[in-house]
C-alpha cells in the first residue's frame, strides 16, 4: 500500500514539474515576442 501511495506521489511531483516548466516555457516566449 504504501509503494502505490509513493507512486502517486511521485506522479503528481512530476505532473506539477513538467506544468511548471511548461508555462516557464511559455512565459519567455511572450518576454521574447516583446522584446
Amino acid at each position: 500500500m504504501e509503494k502505490s501511495i509513493k507512486r502517486k506521489l511521485s506522479y503528481i511531483v512530476i505532473n506539477t514539474l513538467r506544468r511548471d516548466i511548461q508555462g516557464y516555457d511559455l512565459e519567455d516566449k511572450k518576454s521574447y515576442q516583446l522584446k
